[in-house]
């Protein structure tokens, strides 16, 4: 079993790294012989769809792959090929990051097919998957400026190419920074935030492995 986990988040040791990392400890207590691996995607040098259409080309070696060479090409073909892939980042805006956008489009967009009478997906196979999502805000913030409706739109296109609903978690009211004195941020009762940090983060580590864990399984 190969599973692949995606890390959007500008910083590989924080909250959505650590999500991440438990997701696959949770893969590894299921089957110690699964191939994990974390992708920081900050840490590599890439574009998101240059819209070259060279996964599209009639009869072409490259129809439904990526050919645009850059450090995420054959990253993509590995990911591709994946048992489980999870995704993970914090919302920029109401979404996800940037770097996780184009990943996606990259990702995505040559396992669609444009042909009549055809299957509108061409991806290799199935793949499970996952995503979680951290936040600053509160579950009632969250919901009431719609955060799972908004960022739902791209689940729907994940589970439209690798054909498994996602499965989502959202963490909210996360604790950002050790040094927060250190900046302009005193509209949030820190206090607060790292007491459930203290309390409430572990519970989350450890739902997300739990669920690492049993999608091996489904």
């Amino acid at each position: 079993m190969k599973v692949f986990a995606i890390n959007g988040s500008p910083r590989d040791k924080y909250n959505t790294a650590k999500m991440l990392d438990v997701f696959l400890e949770g893969v590894l207590s299921a089957d110690g012989d699964a191939e994990v691996k974390r992708i920081d995607l900050y840490k590599l040098n890439y574009k998101g769809c240059t819209e070259c259409f060279g996964c599209k080309v009639k009869g072409s070696v490259n129809y439904g792959k990526c050919c645009y060479k850059d450090e995420i090409t054959e990253l993509l073909e590995e990911v591709s090929a994946a048992d489980i892939i999870v995704f993970g980042s914090p919302v920029f805006f109401g979404g996800i990051t940037g770097q996780l956008m184009c990943f996606l489009e990259r990702l995505l967009y040559p396992f669609t097919a444009f042909k009549k009478d055809a299957e509108r997906v061409i991806a290799p196979r199935k793949i499970k998957t996952a995503f979680v999502h951290t936040m600053n805000i509160s579950e009632d913030m969250a919901k009431m400026v719609g955060y799972e409706n908004k960022l739902s739109e791209t689940h729907r296109w994940v589970q439209h190419v690798f054909g498994f609903e996602p499965k989502v978690k959202y963490v909210c009211d996360i604790y950002q920074l050790d040094n927060h004195e250190k900046f302009e941020f005193d509209i949030w009762d820190w206090d607060a935030k790292r007491t459930r940090h203290e309390e409430v983060f572990p519970k989350e580590l450890d739902d997300f492995k739990k669920l690492g864990r049993s999608m091996v399984f489904e």
